[in-house]
């Protein structure tokens, strides 16, 4: 798995390049970039700061983003069929009809102020909340229930 800088991926992006499967990311710091439809199948997030970043419709599938700190991001349309999410914490993020079938978050993350409008669950390890208490952290279930805040 060969790692890249935060300069040569924005560069390769930017120059056309959207395959990034199986790059080594960890511990990246990604602000306010957008990667609309990038391919980050299998990469390697762990670690990682991802905070203003537009990731709509993109292949996030299998990728490792153990212990990322993930905020103000957009997700929507993503594919993280079978990401690994052990420890991840989400804040004010939106993954409107993401996928996140067979996704592995091993009972341990943080999830504030999200909307999960139309994403689909199937064989993830993930439970959806069906009450926070008033005050509490804000999220959309996929059914466009709202919970908290």
């Amino acid at each position: 798995m060969a790692k890249i800088t935060r300069e040569e991926l924005l560069a390769r992006y930017a120059a056309g390049d959207r395959d990034f499967a199986e790059t080594n990311l960890s511990g990246i710091d990604l602000n306010g970039v957008s990667l609309i439809g990038i391919n980050l199948s299998a990469a390697n997030l762990s670690f990682s700061r991802i905070v203003n970043v537009n990731l709509s419709r993109s292949n996030l599938n299998r990728v490792n983003l153990q212990e990322a700190w993930i905020e103000k991001c957009n997700f929507d349309w993503a594919n993280l069929r079978g990401a690994i999410l052990p420890l991840v914490s989400f804040t004010n993020t939106s993954f409107r009809y993401s996928i996140f079938d067979e996704t592995n978050f091993f009972g341990d993350y943080s999830f504030d102020n999200i909307d999960f409008t139309g994403a689909t669950f199937q064989g993830s390890d993930f439970i959806l909340p069906d009450y926070i208490p008033s005050g509490g952290s804000h999220i959309i279930l996929p059914d466009g229930r709202s919970l908290g805040g």
